[in-house]
């Protein structure tokens, strides 16, 4: 009797974790989606015109996981130019010239990024995972409110940015 008491609260204490590790599995998933489509329905950087090529980066530690899902969806042009995809494990490794759009998972959300932030977005996009992140310099935020991915943008940075977003994301968008 005892043994099974225990497993009924193993069950019991795991269920919940196991649901939330395929909600935010689903939820990076999305967010992988977004950030294509945020690369859609930006102008395209004169860098990325001149290079042809579109260079996603994700600043995250292993084992990558937003980078795993975004190369999941196996995108191999986008809009005449060729994608891209790289791993970044510390901010001083974004190569300005190279990354036209920098992914910052909630682990990098510290003083040194906030800090660079303002530089790096004159003509890089850069998305985070969190409010914070856009209330402290980063241009978008792709947050999980209520089982949904919203995004939400940086007014005055998206202003100063050279790089501009249709109004079809605009229009989805919440500012801040």
């Amino acid at each position: 009797m005892p043994t099974s008491r225990i497993l009924i609260f193993i069950i019991g204490f795991l269920a919940p974790q196991l649901g939330v590790a395929q909600l935010s599995s689903r939820a990076q998933d999305i967010r992988a989606t977004f950030i294509f489509h945020i690369a859609n329905y930006m102008s395209l950087p004169q860098k990325a015109k001149n290079s042809q090529r579109l260079t996603f980066c994700f600043l995250e530690n292993a084992p990558y996981t937003y980078y795993e899902h975004f190369a999941k969806l196996n995108i191999k042009e986008l809009r005449g130019l060729t994608v891209q995809v790289r791993k970044i494990s510390k901010w001083q490794e974004i190569p300005d010239s190279e990354c036209q759009l920098v992914f910052f998972d909630r682990k990098h959300e510290k003083e040194d990024v906030f800090a660079m932030l303002k530089t790096l977005n004159t003509n890089v996009v850069t998305i985070g995972e969190s409010r914070n992140f856009v209330d402290r310099g980063g241009i978008v935020g792709l947050v999980e409110l209520q089982s949904r991915i919203k995004v939400f943008i940086n007014r005055q940075e998206y202003s100063k940015s050279s790089i501009k977003f249709s109004s079809m994301l605009l229009k989805h968008a919440k500012f801040r």
